[in-house]
């Protein structure tokens, strides 16, 4: 019995060692982990099923399918290549993958779903990932939702995307559903900016202009668009944001998400009430319920840490209290260990 339950304890150990180091990196390098770690989730999530974690292993951007049924789409980021995956709500099984030809994968970081120009129902994949800020433009490539769920490769139109100001990090790209109009939302560590592109898009070797359109939180790694077109969600590491209207919209909702490696997809159920949500370094995935309530539904938690200077400090703290928890169990764990060991 000594035995086990030691074991039991060093398990556990191993678990929340790992945590920590998760914490401590807010989410980034986690190649370390294994692919498998599961999150840590609230009473209201639901897993509801498992992907194959060796095909999807960064999965960094997913998009509800708007031709099929419970099927999201789903790509992973820098050197996942130029692939999107059809994967199923109910089995997490892959139901196709298309290959977009003739298309670079410098870091495609985000898709959206919506409608072009003509009408057609498109994917948006944007390939707007830059850690070094070193990109003189982004590219969001537009693949033409298939009819039939099968293996191909598949034709892309590519536009190309200049900031005002100069490269941006970005991992996140919104659509809207009744019209070809597409926001990126940066990625920074204090304050984000939400970008508008030009509607209709060119496709000429000459970037479009983006243009600024407000702000956004901290830490933004994807966001997504309602099917109904009427509020969009906005997510970061550890919580997520809903905004009703077109960006930058207004403020309904801040509240947790479950605890993940590397928390980076998000995207709405059909019926625009719940989310599902991925990581990198994780094989789950996982619906979450979208509160009814106003700003601040995390404990008030989210109402009472303004912007301080602009700066969102929401994840800090969140970070923080999170890390000292972890803390605080490990050190009670060594303690009962030490305790064990006497007797």
């Amino acid at each position: 019995m000594r035995g086990g339950a030691r074991a039991r304890r060093a398990r556990w150990a191993g678990v929340l060692a790992a945590a920590v180091v998760l914490l401590a990196a807010g989410g980034p390098a986690t190649a370390a982990v294994a692919a498998t770690t599961p999150a840590i989730a609230g009473l209201d999530d639901e897993v509801l099923c498992r992907f194959d974690a060796a095909e999807l292993g960064e999965v960094s951007g997913m998009a509800l399918s708007r031709r099929h049924d419970d099927v999201v789409w789903m790509t992973n980021d820098s050197g996942g290549g130029a692939l999107l995956y059809a994967v199923s709500t109910t089995t997490c099984r892959i139901r196709a993958t298309l290959r977009l030809l003739d298309t670079p994968a410098r870091d495609h970081e985000a898709l959206a779903t919506g409608v072009d120009a003509e009408g057609r129902n498109v994917i948006w994949v944007g390939d707007i990932g830059d850690n070094i800020d070193g990109w003189p433009y982004a590219r969001i490539h537009k693949v033409v939702e298939p009819r039939r769920l099968r293996d191909a490769s598949v034709p892309v139109t590519t536009y190309r995307v200049r900031y005002p100001g100069g490269p941006v990090d970005a991992e996140a790209l919104v659509a809207a559903q009744d019209r070809e109009q597409l926001w990126i939302i940066s990625k920074e560590p204090g304050v984000g900016a939400i970008f508008a592109l030009p509607s209709p898009m060119r496709p000429t070797q000459e970037p479009m202009r983006a243009e600024r359109v407000g702000s956004a939180r901290a830490l933004v790694t994807d966001a997504s668009m309602a099917p109904d077109g009427e509020r969009y969600v906005v997510r970061d590491y550890l919580s997520a944001e809903v905004f009703t209207g077109d960006p930058p919209g207004r403020a309904e909702a801040r509240f947790r998400l479950p605890i993940q490696p590397q928390g980076e997809a998000v995207a709405w159920t059909a019926d625009s009430r719940s989310l599902l949500v991925a990581s990198e370094g994780s094989d789950e995935l996982v619906r979450v319920d979208v509160p009814r309530t106003a700003l601040g539904t995390d404990g008030g938690l989210a109402d009472v840490l303004p912007r301080v200077a602009g700066f969102d400090i929401y994840p800090y703290v969140r970070l923080l209290a999170l890390g000292s928890a972890v803390v605080v169990a490990l050190v009670m764990l060594r303690r009962t260990v030490r305790r064990s060991r006497r007797r």
